[in-house]
């Protein structure tokens, strides 16, 4: 199914969006396209680490090269 969404964007990222278009050799929809695809796994990823933050701190095991002497008891 295709769609049609509209929305406001401010002149800066446009410009952000019009570049990175440029440098990809891609148009602006298919560049949005591609953030979207890349974009929403990422925040997923990111939003599943705050919440495992949120739970309970992380173990000293997940930290194997951390330094001693920065350790907070």
């Amino acid at each position: 199914m295709i769609g049609r969404v509209s929305f406001t964007i401010d002149e800066e990222r446009l410009q952000q969006l019009d570049a990175l278009a440029k440098e990809l050799d891609r148009d602006r929809s298919s560049t949005l396209r591609q953030l979207i695809d890349a974009g929403i796994p990422v925040l997923k990823a990111a939003q599943k680490v705050r919440a495992s933050l949120t739970r309970a701190p992380l173990p000293e095991a997940a930290f194997p090269n951390a330094d001693a002497d920065l350790m907070v008891a």
